[in-house]
């Protein structure tokens, strides 16, 4: 508020401001922790594994990442 405040912002800026802050965090929040409840349970896999890194093979990526559950309904 102080910042808006300095800043001569509007209110409605202020506002807007503030709801996307509260709404990025509880998305952020909640995705979390429905993965980590997953993870426990054995529902999901974490989907990362690190592979050799070998100059010699014709493999670019030197790591292996496989796609989250959670945003399949994305």
């Amino acid at each position: 508020l102080e910042f808006w405040w300095a800043s001569d912002g509007s209110f409605q800026q202020w506002w807007n401001e503030e709801r996307f802050w509260w709404i990025s965090n509880a998305s952020c929040f909640l995705l979390g922790t429905l993965e980590a409840f997953f993870i426990s349970i054995g529902l999901v896999e974490t989907g990362f594994s690190v592979t050799p890194k070998n100059s010699e093979t014709d493999n670019a990526t030197p790591y292996k990442i496989t796609a989250s559950p959670l945003f399949t309904p994305l």
